[in-house]
């Protein structure tokens, strides 16, 4: 900034010319001063254009170096999330299987307390806790504790997606933060004097000449995602192998507990079918047998009413032959003959009284019988009509073989 000052008074000749000499000196002292330092400027210029050369040179090559280095790593980074998009595809696939074969167990239990049920619906002596109500105990158990285990594995499913959709965030921020880097690494390196967006006062530029990241951590920060998200997949991989496992373990012990019930029922039935069989033959003869005493109680009636005219004609030839006079009274031939008529018809009625009672308590005793064999039947009827329901309603049972 150049200050003129007005002067208000005049000055004297000597002084006049003092000052056109100081001016002349100073004048020659500066055009040479100027030469010397144009050229020392020049040689400056030279070398300062070299140096500069020089650095813009290593700048562009070391930021093509982070340049590659970032693009890299972002490579590594997507091909990381690509891969934990994929093992997220499959972990669901695979809970979505597990959450269908907890879904199917709902109807097979429910078989399984419809037959529990209905079983309690025989009575008598059948009414006994046999293999089938083991097994059916033993499948009930089974189902729920398949149920525990399906339910735990799908928590654990809900867990690990939790795990990979977290490893994908963070492999995601890390590129979404090397994009940025990346996008003003490759302005910087573009620039030039040229360049629009270069600020024109480069004497107030903001410099940052002190990062707070070392490039080795800054890459083992992106390995440690990496890693991470490796690990993550390879921990998926190990559930997805564990629920695999489950459900076929799950599905083949079902199916061989399925068909164990299955045999025991068809066992049962068959021992059944067998009883109702000979109870019911049984049932048969014992009424033919009823039948057939009933006829001999009935012929015996009729053999006793039969033989009491005898008696009673044999009796009254007796009495009145006591009516005989005194002196007739003999113990003759028929006298005897008589009386042994009369005790052999006595002993003979007794004899069919004797065995008509007898046959008359077989025929109760038979009756008896008649009524359990009958009471027998219908509860083997009653529990065969009950297992065959349950047979007929496992038909809708999943795990069964067809």
């Amino acid at each position: 900034t150049t200050t003129t000052t007005t002067m208000t008074t005049k000055i004297k000749p000597d002084e006049w010319m003092q000052t056109k000499t100081r001016v002349s000196t100073t004048a020659r002292n500066v055009r040479d001063s100027s030469s010397a330092t144009r050229n020392r400027a020049s040689e400056t210029t030279r070398l300062a254009t070299t140096r500069v050369q020089r650095a813009q040179r290593a700048t562009e090559n070391e930021l093509n170096l982070r340049i590659d280095w970032i693009e890299q790593r972002v490579v590594d980074l997507e091909k990381g999330i690509e891969d934990v998009l994929e093992e997220v595809d499959h972990l669901k696939a695979v809970k979505a299987r597990a959450e269908k074969e907890l879904d199917d167990t709902t109807e097979p239990l429910a078989i399984n307390g419809e037959c529990q049920t209905w079983r309690t619906e025989r009575y008598g002596v059948d009414l006994v806790e046999d293999s089938v109500d083991e097994e059916l105990d033993s499948e009930q158990e089974l189902l729920a504790e398949t149920q525990q285990l399906l339910r735990r594995a799908i928590k654990d499913a809900d867990e690990q997606l939790r795990l990979l959709r977290a490893s994908k965030y963070a492999l995601e921020k890390d590129v979404k933060e090397k994009a940025e880097a990346l996008d003003i690494d490759t302005l910087c390196r573009d620039l030039d004097r040229t360049s629009t967006s270069v600020q024109a006062n480069v004497e107030h530029a903001s410099v940052n000449d002190n990062p707070d990241i070392d490039p080795n951590d800054w890459d083992q920060l992106t390995e440690v995602n990496i890693s991470e998200s490796k690990q993550c997949r390879a921990n998926s991989f190990a559930l997805r192998e564990e629920m695999e496992l489950l459900l076929q373990d799950s599905k083949d012990r079902m199916l061989k507990q399925a068909n164990l019930v299955e045999d025991m029922f068809n066992v049962r039935i068959g021992e059944l079918k067998d009883a109702l069989t000979e109870a019911e033959t049984h049932l048969e003869k014992v009424q033919l047998e009823i039948a057939s005493t009933e006829r001999s109680i009935e012929d015996l009636d009729n053999d006793i009413e039969d033989k009491m005219p005898t008696l009673q004609v044999a009796k009254e030839r007796l009495s009145k032959r006591g009516n005989r006079p005194q002196q007739e009274l003999v113990r003759d031939p028929a006298h005897f003959t008589l009386l042994r008529e009369v005790e052999e018809i006595s002993a003979t009625i007794q004899d069919l009284r004797k065995e008509l009672k007898e046959e008359r308590r077989v025929l109760l005793s038979l009756n008896r019988t008649r009524l359990e064999l009958e009471e027998d039947i219908a509860c083997k009827k009653n529990s065969l009509n009950v297992d065959n329901r349950c047979m007929q309603r496992r038909q809708e049972y999943k795990y069964r073989s067809v």
